[in-house]
């Protein structure tokens, strides 16, 4: 499978102020996925999410659908700083990223 990048994808209640486990976001072999976490056990999953007034994103309606693409989901792009702004190297530079870095690295590192 080559090398895997994942992203927990997590929602905060505003009332409660508690985060919950909604999805994961992965990069491998050259396409991006998507998937609610809907399997598995524990607590503050994506269904105790829903419980707690969680809407599915309009981009992912589908709660059992398994979402590829070969380029980023706009969903997580638009949360990326644009390399065409002037200080997007200083910006590499403080985030600790190269011009290797993946859009995941710059996820993970700007908490996207």
């Amino acid at each position: 499978m080559g090398n895997v990048q994942t992203l927990l994808v997590v929602w905060q209640d505003t009332k409660s102020r508690l985060y919950y486990h909604i999805g994961t976001l992965s990069h491998y072999n050259d396409h991006y996925e998507f998937s609610y976490t809907n399997y598995g056990t524990g607590q503050r999953k994506l269904k105790d999410a829903l419980d707690n007034r969680y809407m599915l994103h309009p981009t992912f309606p589908e709660a059992n659908k398994i979402y590829q693409s070969k380029t980023l989901f706009p969903v997580f792009e638009r949360r990326l700083p644009s390399p065409d702004r002037s200080d997007f190297k200083a910006i590499m530079s403080d985030l600790g990223l190269n011009e290797n870095s993946t859009k995941v690295d710059f996820l993970q590192q700007t908490r996207g």
